[in-house]
């Protein structure tokens, strides 16, 4: 009975110590900015639908917009920045970079009454960093950037006023690249 129980009180306290680790998780770069009321509402937006951004967060919300034509067109600024201090706490500051996040989406009925069709494009993924070719990781990274585009096509069909299907395709591009210096043992950087 003890042998299970600090084995238990070992198992929480490990999750405890790696919650941080999990929460990273493959999101650590992610940058979601894909429509601006949508973020107003904290992303609680799924069951809601009801603009363009549907596209993004839930198709078949698309059957909710009313008209022939809906379009949303958004973009997102971002400027991020740290500082580093080593062991003896000297600080080295990241250089500042300027990413704009863009968005857009449209969608129509093309007069059907119970379809709807939608084109919407946006980035999810994009950060960077850079820092200075003598700086702490001058052999690990100058300069990183991260960048995504996706195009998502969709459609949806209304059953009934109070169900609708939705179906999309998303077709992304990643890009990355990063930039080091290479120690050459005894000749110096490169």
């Amino acid at each position: 009975m003890l042998k299970r129980a600090i084995s238990l009180a070992l198992f929480i306290l490990l999750a405890f110590l790696a919650q941080n680790g999990f929460c990273a998780g493959s999101g650590a770069y992610r940058l979601e900015v894909p429509d601006a009321e949508a973020m107003g509402k904290g992303f609680a937006f799924v069951a809601q639908a009801d603009n363009p951004s549907a596209i993004y967060y839930n198709p078949a919300g698309l059957t909710q917009l009313k008209g022939k034509l809906n379009l949303s067109l958004g973009a997102a600024v971002v400027q991020p920045f740290t500082t580093y201090r080593d062991n003896s706490g000297r600080p080295t500051d990241m250089r500042r970079q300027v990413f704009t996040i863009p968005n857009g989406y449209v969608v129509s009925n093309f007069g059907l009454e119970k379809f709807s069709f939608g084109l919407g494009a946006t980035s999810y993924w994009g950060l960077g960093t850079y820092w200075a070719e003598d700086s702490f990781s001058k052999y690990v990274a100058t300069k990183s950037d991260v960048f995504t585009q996706d195009v998502m096509f969709t459609a949806a069909y209304e059953l009934n006023d109070n169900l609708s299907l939705g179906v999309g395709v998303d077709y992304t591009k990643a890009l990355a690249n990063k930039k080091k210096k290479l120690l050459q043992g005894g000749i110096g950087d490169d």
